[in-house]
């Protein structure tokens, strides 16, 4: 039971670092399934005679069903909450949205099916009796155990910064390691029935032990999964936290040289009132330019809190394209798609935002000139309303598209672009619990798509 606390104790660690990193929650997860190979044990070799001499009602084949079920668990759930973190841990959620969500939806499956032809009720009996049940847990179970280590260690190499290739590092031989001396000691073996071996197992708890010993010492030396202790936690798998962290004291401190630029252009202004050189206008160009980025950083990089309202879409859609006619002269036609009676609950200005970005972003593409197509659908199967925005521009490149989301990138030549709109876009849809995904061809225009969940 000691064991039991102690992976309990760093599930709730792990998750309180950064609760509302998807990364952190499945990873706390996990570890939480992963609990239940020795916390059965405990209950079944240790708490049962004591509950079976206070509680009669409580008998050997109560306490057996409940061995079995929990076993059950463990054998068909555990990996494939550890795929999804790796998933979430290689940002393959950011790079290919669509087949994420797809593969996220259909993971738990193979483990409802293995449920369903074995009675987890009965998983006791088919360790013991079944060569067939070892095999088809061994191959389900190391199957999901590559498909997670792939994922890891890929993002290790694709990883774009020092910084997130190190965690990514220490995070991977936290992880792995005692992963498969799980998987191989017992699949591996009691599927090939080396006998000598069956209870090796038991020295994971060794293996476990150091792991999260290095957990907390990298907590304490530089920080790891979100958590420094005695420091502060910060969201370490997001390059968001570049924005967050940095927009106040950027904004501070280039709003104190943007007001002694403006001082100073205006001194030269009435200096030069009669005829103003260039070079003054090229200062106030800057400075305006200056304030712009210090605006935008600002609302796109704080902590987003919705205030949910139910709101017609048609509306919502419509404000926001009358918006972008203005800005973009007249030159764009919007062609809308979307019924009157549909209603959406969100945060209005935050989804309005989002419009008003993929909108401007589309007529950027198409030089302000041409036809946007905007389409709100719902798909029943998945329980999600679509709104798609279409354009006719010049499509996107395909070595840019998994750099899309992330802050202060940007494909735009002018200085009016600060690569921020499409970072706030996937935040604001993810609090909403949704997604935004893209199809995009070069030379032939891009879809982006919102996905909201159906209330």
């Amino acid at each position: 039971m000691i064991f039991t606390s102690l992976l309990w104790a760093f599930m709730l660690l792990i998750y309180f670092s950064a609760k509302n990193n998807k990364i952190n929650q499945w990873c706390a997860i996990t570890i939480f399934i992963f609990s239940f190979g020795t916390f059965k044990e405990y209950i079944y070799y240790d708490l049962s005679p004591v509950l079976s001499d206070r509680f009669p009602v409580i008998n050997k084949n109560l306490l057996e069903n409940l061995y079995s079920v929990m076993t059950a668990i463990l054998y068909n759930l555990v990996m494939p909450c550890s795929l999804i973190f790796a998933l979430y841990f290689s940002s393959f959620h950011r790079k290919n949205i669509k087949l994420f969500h797809e593969i996220r939806n259909f993971c738990f499956l193979p483990g409802i099916i293995l449920f369903l032809i074995y009675n987890p009720a009965k998983t006791s009996y088919y360790q013991h009796n079944s060569r067939i049940f070892w095999y088809v847990v061994t191959v389900y179970n190391i199957t999901f155990g590559i498909l997670m280590t792939i994922f890891m260690i890929g993002s290790i190499h694709r990883a774009e910064s020092p910084l997130q290739k190190r965690q990514k590092k220490l995070i991977s031989l936290i992880i792995l390691p005692p992963v498969w001396y799980w998987l191989i000691t017992i699949f591996v073996i009691h599927s090939l029935q080396i006998t000598a071996l069956f209870k090796i197992w038991k020295q994971n708890a060794f293996i476990l032990s150091v792991s999260i010993l290095f957990y907390i010492v990298l907590a304490f030396k530089e920080g790891i999964m979100g958590l420094r202790l005695q420091s502060q936690n910060y969201q370490w798998d997001s390059d968001m936290k570049v924005a967050s962290k940095g927009a106040s004291y950027t904004s501070h401190i280039l709003k104190n040289e943007i007001a002694k630029i403006e001082w100073c252009l205006n001194n030269l202004s009435q200096t030069y009132q009669d005829s103003p050189p260039e070079e003054l206008a090229i200062i106030e160009r800057s400075a305006n330019h200056l304030k712009q980025f210090v605006k935008k950083t600002q609302i796109y990089s704080d902590d987003i809190i919705l205030r949910k309202e139910t709101v017609p879409l048609l509306k919502l859609i419509t404000d926001s394209v009358l918006s972008i006619k203005k800005t973009t002269g007249g030159g764009i036609d919007c062609q809308i798609d979307c019924e009157e009676n549909q209603f959406i609950n969100c945060d209005t200005a935050h989804m309005s935002e989002v419009l008003n970005n993929l909108l401007l972003n589309a007529a950027d593409a198409m030089n302000n000139r041409g036809t946007i197509s905007i389409k709100c659908y719902k798909n029943k199967r998945n329980r999600m309303l679509t709104i798609s925005i279409t354009d006719e521009g010049t499509g996107i490149k395909k070595e840019h598209i998994h750099k899309l989301f992330h802050p202060y990138f940007t494909t735009k030549k002018t200085n009016c672009h600060f690569g921020l709109g499409l970072s706030y876009c996937y935040n604001v849809m993810n609090k909403h619990k949704g997604y935004i995904d893209i199809q995009t061809e070069e030379g032939k225009g891009s879809t982006f798509s919102l996905y909201l969940p159906m209330e």
